[in-house]
């Protein structure tokens, strides 16, 4: 994430890996990365299920599909004008 968005994530995901290893070392460092980071992942993989779940019933899963379409277009909408600044 931080990667696709340097100007909004990178800096949180700095300060905090810096703020842990000014506390404590290299290992508070490694563990305030981990604390950045682990929320996504455990969401990503309680939510699994559920979304499995979900995807069976007609009326959610006709939803889960309008939300998958709306993200690809979110992300298409923006590309063009990133890719526009990056050309110059």
């Amino acid at each position: 994430m931080a990667v696709t968005l340097p100007g909004l994530f990178g800096p949180v995901f700095s300060t905090a890996t810096f703020i842990g290893y000014v506390l404590a070392g290299p290992v508070g460092a490694a563990l305030a990365k981990l604390g950045i980071f682990l929320p996504a992942f455990a969401f990503v993989a309680l939510s699994g299920p559920l979304v499995r779940r979900m995807r069976s019933s007609p009326r959610a899963g006709a939803f889960l599909d309008g939300v998958n379409v709306a993200s690809i277009a979110l992300m298409a909408w923006v590309r063009a004008p990133l890719a526009g600044a990056a050309r110059r």
